[in-house]
């Protein structure tokens, strides 16, 4: 019993520091070429370790365990060694602060170290308390794509708890030393599985997390291939208008050739007026240098003049957004005005929209301000702002997407609600991010 407690011990030890460095640390990328690599080295390590622990002596395990560790996660984890350092001395510091804590609490007698029964009842109790401690610090301090909603997690959280109260209760209340070993037996199998369906429940919830992370990205991929396919339809759409202009004005050319012959000057200032009203209606007007930008903005002024919104828009001359690609000008800028034009639209009394893009700090940030009137009750949820209409999950992937397109671009959004104004700054640097 006491071979399989020790074997048992190694065995959570190693998932463990597993489950504390995998949310610090990628992969190695050597071993993801091996079939079954990983699986061997864990395998190797519990049997390096549980040979160690048999020898029974406590200063060769101190020495020992900490070398087995660190060897796994070199050959597991890739990162710098100092990084590593830090990761395995502050996971031993979690296992043996659990251990240390759980002892002050039972205060085993010395003839309880006799019980084996009762040591490995101890040590899943031990290595529970440990598992939720590095859940919570994976949970505050982890990767992003890990960390799940803190509401549900304050939830699954319950489970090892209560668990770890029924652990502790059983070793207050003298129950295992108080009945026939075959239910000990039981009741030890019983604490096994109690510990392994913890630790599968997590696992389950942790995987649940990446795939509504995976799925959240694949919408912002769909989002950006929308924008991008909007944008091709809108040259295309341009294309063909130039050519049927360029069609007509060959044609009145041919016309005004004919009347210039019979001097019938009255019809050819005619054509010529009708031509220049034309071109007025049809000319586009140059805001900055870069050209999908100034055709994107553009069709956004002449989409908000359709909704009769009164739009101003200011550009710095010399705007650098050279640096931004085009699919993700696109993203930003678009969902920004299709959300103003939107709200603008609803608005109660004046539909304006007002936009301003300067550079600051001497050229290092460009500034995108928009600013636009609206209807209803913006409210803040989970630090972004929500709103009061019937499309308001799109309207949130929108404003939630500007954000992630802006951190590639060491830049970030900030929306405010100044009475019944809504106030969009986009900031995003000038340098070339590689």
């Amino acid at each position: 019993m006491n071979k399989i407690g020790i074997l048992l011990s190694c065995m959570i030890d190693v998932y463990l520091f597993h489950l504390f460095f995998v949310n610090y640390f990628r992969k190695s990328k050597i071993l993801s070429h091996i079939k079954f690599g990983e699986q061997m080295v864990q395998c190797i390590t519990v049997v390096l370790l549980t040979l160690c622990n048999l020898l029974g002596n406590g200063d060769i395990n101190i020495v020992i365990t900490p070398l087995l560790i660190f060897l796994y996660t070199t050959l597991v984890f890739d990162g710098k060694i100092r990084y590593r350092l830090v990761a395995m001395l502050t996971a031993f510091c979690i296992l043996y602060g659990c251990e240390f804590l759980f002892m002050l609490i039972i205060h085993p007698s010395p003839s309880d170290y006799k019980n084996s029964t009762f040591m490995i009842h101890l040590m899943f109790a031990i290595k529970l308390l440990s598992y939720i401690f590095i859940l919570v610090i994976n949970q505050v301090i982890g990767k992003s794509k890990r960390i799940q909603n803190t509401k549900i997690f304050m939830m699954y959280l319950l489970l090892p708890v209560a668990s770890l109260s029924v652990m502790v209760i059983n070793f207050y209340s003298g129950i295992p030393s108080g009945i026939p070993p075959y239910y000990r037996l039981l009741l030890v199998a019983g604490f096994g599985f109690l510990f392994l369906g913890n630790v599968v429940s997590f696992y389950a919830f942790e995987r649940y997390s990446e795939h509504l992370y995976e799925s959240m990205l694949q919408k912002v991929m769909l989002d950006r291939q929308k924008k991008d396919l909007d944008y091709y339809m809108q040259i295309a759409a341009i294309d063909k208008k130039q050519k049927e202009t360029i069609h007509n004005i060959t044609n009145q050319l041919k016309i005004i050739n004919r009347l210039a012959r019979t001097e019938d000057y009255k019809e050819i200032v005619r054509i010529t007026e009708d031509i220049s009203d034309e071109m007025n209606k049809d000319i586009s007007r140059i805001y900055c240098s870069n050209p999908v930008l100034n055709s994107l903005l553009n069709e956004k002024m002449e989409e908000a003049d359709a909704y009769g919104i009164k739009s101003e828009l200011r550009m710095e001359p010399g705007i650098n957004l050279d640096m931004i690609s085009p699919a993700d000008l696109i993203a930003m800028i678009g969902n920004l005005w299709d959300n103003a034009i939107r709200a603008a639209a609803e608005a109660e009394n004046e539909k304006v929209i007002k936009g301003f893009f300067y550079m600051q700090n001497e050229g290092a940030f460009c500034v995108v301000k928009l600013m636009n009137t609206f209807k209803g009750v913006v409210q803040k949820s989970d630090g972004t702002f929500a709103t009061t209409k019937t499309d308001k999950g799109v309207h949130g992937i929108g404003i939630q997407s500007v954000n992630r397109i802006a951190e590639k671009y060491d830049g970030y959004l900030e929306c405010q609600v100044s009475g019944d104004e809504f106030v969009a700054l986009l900031i995003l640097s000038a340098n070339d991010i590689s």
